[in-house]
């Protein structure tokens, strides 16, 4: 990875009820990002090697979530944020997440691979697409410069909220779970911005 000044994504700003709000199902419980990259990172280390780039699910709206102020996230303890949020529960830092959506493939192929331990997703991103992945500081978040929206909070370490239910490649509904909750900080979006999506099933 690499830290550039120079980042797009931050030129505009607007609000979650502002990007595209997709429904696959009829009776989901909300929109959601069904390609979000989120990035977290050890509360221990500053490197950013030692950061998680995944694919989970993120809840825009619908439930008990405030619209514009908190967005839900579905991710299991035991993977990459899970283990995090494990370990900032155990710290009084502030456990910061930052959300990108679209610019280079290469981005969101490398959040959704097993890649082998100690191989950095945003290494892996920079290799397959032949550019490193460009990022920058701002207000405690890390930002993806080559995102075409950046969204950035904190998520509370010790509130849940229900998320779902979620319409499933499979054919029924996984039930509504409660889940944990970002507070939205700000949404960053570069000129003339792609929402990048799939329809699930």
């Amino acid at each position: 990875p690499r830290r550039a000044r120079n980042a797009p994504v931050c030129r505009h700003q607007t609000k979650i009820s502002q990007v595209p709000q997709i429904v696959s199902w009829p009776m989901d419980g909300g929109a959601f990002i069904t390609l979000p990259q989120v990035f977290s990172q050890d509360p221990h280390s500053e490197k950013i090697l030692k950061s998680n780039l995944g694919m989970y699910r993120i809840q825009l709206s619908g439930n008990d979530y405030i619209q514009d102020e908190e967005i839900g996230l579905h991710y299991q303890l035991h993977r990459g944020i899970g283990v995090h949020h494990t370990q900032y529960k155990r710290s009084e830092k502030p456990f910061k997440v930052s959300i990108f959506v679209g610019g280079p493939p290469s981005h969101a192929l490398s959040a959704i691979f097993p890649l082998p331990e100690g191989l950095s997703e945003l290494t892996f991103a920079g290799m397959m697409g032949g550019r490193r992945f460009r990022y920058h500081h701002r207000g405690g978040h890390m930002i993806s410069n080559d995102a075409d929206f950046v969204i950035t909070g904190t998520i509370l370490k010790d509130v849940k909220k229900p998320e779902g239910p979620f319409g499933d490649h499979l054919g029924y509904y996984s039930l509504k779970h409660d889940f944990p909750v970002m507070q939205v900080d700000q949404v960053f979006h570069r000129k003339d911005p792609l929402w990048h999506f799939t329809i699930v099933g």
